[in-house]
């Protein structure tokens, strides 16, 4: 019986040896590779519903963000904060003015832009904050 059980333990042992030397080959439907939790960049725009400019900021900056490359690599997403509780994020300041941008990376807030920069400045501040975040 022990010999039994030993050997299952290897087998356990050497798949799982194997699955994670394979981790780093795996790759999503989109055919990019995951990053580490720790290293997962994202922008995260905290808006509040109706407000009139998160609604200029999404036609005019956010959907012009979403054609670039670099969204794929650094996606963003929108957050109402009426509608979720900011104090359970990890940001390092209220959310006090709508839109608010954070850079955020491993789940820590980096960088922000607060309000609607106009989408020229964004793309100059956006390259700014993920310069600093390498």
């Amino acid at each position: 019986m022990s010999r039994v059980f030993a050997a299952l333990l290897a087998a356990a042992f050497a798949l799982a040896l194997g699955l994670a030397s394979q981790s780093h080959a795996l790759q999503d439907r989109s055919g990019h590779t995951p990053t580490p939790v720790d290293s997962y960049r994202e922008l995260v725009v905290f808006e509040i519903d109706g407000c009139p400019l998160c609604q200029i900021f999404k036609r005019d900056v956010a959907s012009a963000y979403a054609q670039t490359p670099r969204a794929k690599a650094i996606p963003m997403r929108f957050i109402d904060v009426a509608r979720v509780d900011t104090d359970r994020l990890n940001i390092a300041q209220p959310i006090t003015i709508a839109p608010t941008i954070v850079l955020m990376k491993g789940g820590r807030e980096i960088a922000r832009i607060q309000g609607h920069p106009g989408r020229q400045n964004f793309f100059r501040l956006i390259e700014a904050m993920l310069a600093r975040s390498e």
